[in-house]
């Protein structure tokens, strides 16, 4: 079957997209230092280790979570049970393959998961296009996928692009997640939500010129349910969305004789839509009662954050401008390029987006952050498409192109504002795909622990039960859950329970600032097993061998295991 030049170079733009936001974690791993080797982190590395451990639970068989970053008896849970899925199916797959290639394979579930998802989104996304524009012309559809794909967001001083030599620093985007090699090559879970979405909407817009099936609707609810266990936020927007939707086919809807027959249909999804969310919600609310889960609540609410209206432009770039008047000429016309129906559904999920990120984030229980980090730009882009067509059909009209068919002058004035357009965000993207590759080159410890580290990681891994608590400071233990799958006294600001108070507590232990009834009941209150006596440990100056309660299990020249004596 032969391609067509359209489908070619949306193939061919996917794969380059792909291949440029995979590069950064195999970048990393290949230049893992001599004597180190990679975690796998990503970025933001308390969040990394957090699901790498969760992945690992799934590696090693459990089928509810427990907080590994704390020592603390709690009750399991499914929070984050979607990466202990993925530890549990794409692991089974690839741990032979980690185990030869020497990868760390929670690393490897991670970041394959990542580019599996990444492919399908890409493709809902495709088919989603082709459900939006199929009335068009395919450069429509075309421009559109280019801008979702490369369309970046500005750096955080736009003036930078025009100082030479370019000061890469002030080239770097304010945020990390809308930007062109992390928007489809994000976290796991961001990406299932993003995929789940796109593929209610899909099959939504399939049926919106009459009423939805009752399948579709139950389709909708299942997909639903499994986004509100995996990544919520999505479905929020969503439910909302399909609540504003049908308000403003009351208001607005031309075919008055066909109303109420599409607004029951509407209300009856989005009822569906917010009943699928009951379950986690409630669930969820439940966990924030209970430690050490309730720690990650706390951390939620001190990540909101304000934007104005004005500060988003720099991240949505010029498609915002242009889909708003694209938006505007598709709502102005019933029978444009998009299907008036259409317009109206994706006009109310632009209103459901400002409404969640200004005045009902609280109300939600959502922060700002994830609601900023939902794909609306693909939206604009859409949208954006539509207003350069329509502005090309106008140029082309213009009596200045004698000689010049009115295609050739439309399709070279849709080329020009489409470079023009991705262009401005062409610096930040070059700035932050150089800083992926240096930025962990500045934490080594974290993102490339020595291998004498790993030695102990895996002898604890093969000598010790997976329940046992392991003291160490914050360097190894952020590591020690991913690599052995034992428990951290402490290892996550967020998840370790009462981080700082333990940090001081161990700190005093290892530097022998306590006498050793002291230790002994450090030991007993901490519930500790092993003791982790590596660089940072040693650099207190201590010794635990000073105790007569522990005895040495395991050494190498950089790294010492003691046993905490059961009798203590």
């Amino acid at each position: 079957m032969k391609l067509s030049v359209t489908n070619l170079i949306v193939i061919l733009s996917g794969l380059l997209l792909l291949v440029i936001s995979a590069s950064i974690p195999i970048a990393r791993f290949a230049q893992t230092p001599p004597g180190q080797v990679y975690g796998g982190h990503q970025f933001y590395t308390d969040d990394y280790n957090a699901y790498a451990q969760t992945i690992r639970q799934g590696l090693d068989g459990r089928w509810t979570v427990v907080d590994k970053f704390t020592s603390e008896p709690h009750s399991s849970s499914l929070f984050r049970i979607f990466y202990l899925t993925l530890g549990k199916t794409i692991g089974f797959f690839t741990t032979p393959f980690a185990k030869l290639a020497n990868i760390e394979p929670t690393a490897l579930v991670y970041h394959l998961s990542r580019l599996l998802l990444a492919i399908v989104l890409l493709v809902v996304i495709w088919q989603f296009l082709g459900q939006i524009l199929f009335q068009g012309p395919p450069i429509v559809k075309l421009s559109a996928w280019l801008l979702i794909l490369f369309a970046n967001v500005w750096p955080k001083d736009l003036s930078a692009i025009f100082s030479l030599p370019w000061d890469w620093q002030m080239l770097l985007p304010h945020f990390r997640e809308p930007e062109v090699t992390t928007r489809f090559f994000s976290q796991p879970h961001y990406l299932a939500g993003f995929l789940i979405a796109f593929l209610i909407l899909t099959a939504l817009i399939k049926h919106l010129d009459r009423q939805i099936p009752t399948k579709t609707i139950s389709a909708v609810f299942v997909l639903a349910f499994l986004g509100s266990w995996i990544e919520p936020t999505p479905i929020v927007l969503l439910s909302a969305t399909l609540w504003i939707y049908a308000g403003l086919l009351l208001l607005v809807f031309y075919d008055r004789s066909q109303l109420w027959q599409k607004v029951k249909s509407v209300a009856i999804t989005a009822l569906a839509v917010t009943l699928s969310l009951i379950p986690a919600t409630l669930y969820y609310q439940t966990l924030r009662q209970q430690p050490p889960w309730s720690n990650n609540s706390l951390y939620e609410s001190l990540q909101d954050f304000y934007l104005s209206p004005v500060q988003l432009l720099p991240i949505f770039g010029l498609p915002l401008i242009f889909g708003l008047i694209g938006l505007a000429l598709s709502l102005k016309e019933k029978k444009g390029l998009i299907r008036w129906e259409v317009t109206l559904l994706l006009f109310s999920l632009i209103i459901a987006f400002f409404l969640l990120f200004y005045p009902l984030a609280p109300l939600a229980m959502i922060n700002r952050l994830r609601i900023f980090r939902q794909p609306v730009f693909v939206i604009f882009d859409i949208f954006a498409a539509v207003a350069i067509y329509q502005l090309g059909q106008k140029v082309a009209r213009l009596k200045f192109f004698p000689s010049v068919t009115r295609l050739s002058v439309s399709q070279i004035f849709i080329t020009i504002m489409l470079i023009l357009i991705i262009l401005p965000g062409l610096p930040s993207a070059m700035a932050f795909f150089r800083d992926q590759l240096l930025e962990y080159r500045k934490i080594p410890s974290f993102a490339y622990p020595p291998v004498e580290n790993l030695q102990a990681f895996k002898w604890l891994e093969t000598n010790t039960p997976r329940d046992s608590a392991v003291a160490a400071l914050y360097e190894a233990g952020s590591l020690i859950p991913q690599f052995s799958g034992n428990t951290s006294y402490l290892g996550n600001v967020v998840e370790t329970i009462n981080f700082s108070q333990k940090t001081d507590l161990l700190g005093r232990f290892y530097s022998g600032q306590i006498s050793p009834d002291q230790a002994k009941q450090f030991l007993t209150d901490g519930r500790i097993n092993y003791l982790y006596w590596g660089f940072q440990e040693r650099s207190l100056g201590g010794n635990p061998l000073s105790y007569n309660f522990v005895k040495e299990v395991y050494s190498n020249p950089k790294v010492t295991i003691f046993q905490v004596s059961s009798s203590n």
